[in-house]
């Protein structure tokens, strides 16, 4: 017994010491210093190490005894002394520039440390820019807790949050008292006099040191919603816990519960897609009150999102309606599960909308081939990228690369629709033996050709000129259901309202000012894979002929006409294009 008890003391002993012992960075090109607390215990539990994401007005300091318990569980701990965050050079986001300086706080710690994947721990304001570096760089991100987090309670307003704050502040401090075990170990640490458990004082230093920063910071804490980051965040591929107290009353969980849902699910009577909620006893700050039950609390909830990732990845079984981000591009896509005997499809959207019009397709194809469906980027629930030149044709075809090289997919059928027909035929010019087939769904090769062109293509790049002096927006959209625009029109406003809104003028024009300048017409002849071409006879947008020229390019190609559709055959005829596809599969030796 006494030799356990000696090397619990040694093991908190060396935790105690890391933490005295911060290591030191001087910031290149910023004349800045940084400093980053590593705990980690000789045999961490998982190789992903925990940042902790500190609150408004919160150090390193006050987050000792929740940093060294956390450690004492077996979790690699880090945290950063960037109080105000960092210089940044991010433009063009939608968001906040205090949270953007806090989010290249956390950015920095990642890349300094040379850490490709973590795992957050996210306290109070630390929700706002941890949810915002996830969203756009969700490839770092494996697991997030959330604790009593900012942006989760509805529409609110700095004054307000600044009463609450301080209500909070003094019940918790009225209802904490400090050791001396306690009060001995602060003292040992140098420069503490200042950075002691959260206090209403400690609040009054931070805003005295920066007043105008520091209002910036409340305002961008009770203007950010969190919450429709949430399921973004959750199609990326990462686990969400979220914690909040039963007494607080900075961020009240009557309201937290109320908002934990987005508007559309609330609605739809569904719940906000994250992993787990907890409510506990205990204030905004209940946390510091009792670290090492808090920390088991923390750990355990690390764990229970481990599990769940282990057991969704088991037997090749990938979530559905799942999104995991792949190198770096934040690409939403589903699939079914893979079985090595079946051939891969991979769908193509077109234009302005998104993965969700494949939805029938995958459940009429499933029991006999692999499904492969994405969100193009900017579309969807992908992230949005605010400049015109991230949007070439190259770049939607690296996508696809990504994806298939994440997903080990050697050989495939593509199947595109629309205006995106161009990203299948530059994917197949340049990726030609990893295609076996091709589906080309009311397709376009020559842009440039169809009769207009000439009047909407400087129009086009007028606009995109002009968006480039707005800001875009860069958070990731929602998937439009589009059950409710079946048998609808080509140039039904109804639909064009749902779909380009929630794309975004931004990512609509620049993907069609970059499509106008592309033209592949001249690999038509090049392609050596058997082709199907689909066209409806009533299309408006892109004439039937347009495929009728092209079947004379193509080598080895089959088309389908059918009489009364029109361009938007994939939502309105479904059973006509699925049969004809799966016609034109069962007649090839697919590999």
């Amino acid at each position: 017994m006494e030799k356990f008890q000696e090397a619990g003391r040694s093991k908190r002993e060396s935790f105690e010491d890391q933490f005295l012992h911060p290591e030191v960075y001087d910031l290149e090109g910023s004349g800045s210093q940084v400093k980053i607390y590593d705990l980690k215990p000789e045999q961490p539990k998982s190789q992903v190490p925990t940042y902790f994401a500190m609150g408004w007005s919160e150090t390193p300091t006050a987050l000792r005894e929740n940093l060294i318990g956390l450690a004492e569980e077996g979790r690699h701990v880090i945290a950063s002394d960037t109080p105000h965050g960092l210089e940044t050079n991010e433009e063009g986001l939608d968001y906040n520039m205090a949270e953007l300086r806090k989010m290249t706080g956390l950015m920095q710690t990642l890349e300094t440390k040379e850490i490709e994947k973590v795992d957050v721990v996210a306290h109070s304001e630390g929700a706002v820019f941890t949810a915002i570096a996830a969203s756009l760089h969700p490839e770092k991100f494996r697991n997030i807790v959330f604790v009593n987090p900012a942006g989760m309670i509805g529409k609110d307003n700095p004054l307000s949050l600044v009463a609450r704050f301080g209500a909070d502040m003094i019940h918790h401090v009225l209802n904490t008292g400090m050791s001396k075990e306690k009060k001995a170990a602060y003292a040992k640490i140098e420069g503490t006099a200042k950075s002691k458990e959260p206090s209403p004082l400690n609040a009054i230093l931070t805003v005295s040191g920066s007043p105008i920063r520091s209002a910036k910071e409340i305002g961008a804490i009770s203007a950010t919603d969190v919450v429709s980051m949430l399921e973004s965040l959750h199609d990326n591929g990462i686990g969400i816990t979220v914690i909040y107290g039963a007494e607080d009353k900075t961020f009240p969980a009557t309201r937290m519960s109320k908002t934990i849902r987005s508007k559309e699910d609330r609605e739809a009577g569904r719940p906000l897609k994250i992993d787990g909620a907890l409510a506990v006893a205990g204030t905004h700050n209940q946390m510091f009150k009792n670290p090492k039950a808090f920390a088991r609390l923390l750990d355990q909830s690390l764990a229970d999102l481990e599990k769940k990732k282990k057991k969704n990845a088991s037997g090749g079984q990938r979530r559905k309606d799942s999104m995991e981000s792949i190198s770096g591009r934040g690409i939403y896509f589903r699939t079914n599960q893979f079985r090595l005997e079946h051939p891969t499809l991979i769908f193509v959207h077109g234009l302005s909308g998104s993965s969700s019009a494949w939805l029938p397709y995958e459940k009429i194809f499933q029991n006999k081939y692999n499904t492969l469906v994405f969100d193009l980027r900017g579309h969807g629930k992908s992230v949005k990228r605010p400049n015109y030149n991230d949007y070439e044709i190259k770049d939607f075809v690296r996508d696809i690369e990504g994806l298939i090289q994440y997903l080990n997919i050697s050989r495939f059928i593509l199947v595109s629709h629309s205006l995106d027909t161009l990203i299948a035929l530059d994917f197949l010019s340049r990726n030609q033996s990893k295609v076996s087939s091709a589906i080309f769904l009311a397709p376009i090769f020559g842009i440039k050709r169809v009769p207009m062109a000439a009047v909407i293509h400087p129009f086009i790049s007028a606009i995109c000129v002009l968006l480039k002096f707005l800001p875009a927006r860069t958070r990731p959209g929602y998937q439009v259901h589009y059950e409710q625009y079946r048998n609808t029109g080509d140039w039904d406003l109804h639909r064009m309202a749902a779909d380009i809104p929630n794309t975004g003028f931004h990512v609509y024009f620049y993907s069609l000012g970059q499509m106008y300048k592309f033209d592949c017409q001249d690999c038509l002849s090049n392609i050596k894979v058997p082709v199907l071409l689909m066209h409806g006879g009533k299309d408006t947008i892109i004439p039937a002929e347009n495929s009728l020229k092209a079947k004379e390019l193509i080598p080895a190609v089959k088309i389908a006409l059918l009489e009364k559709a029109n361009h938007i055959l994939v939502l309105n005829n479904i059973e006509e294009v699925s049969a004809a596809i799966m016609k034109f599969l069962e007649s090839q030796s697919i590999d």
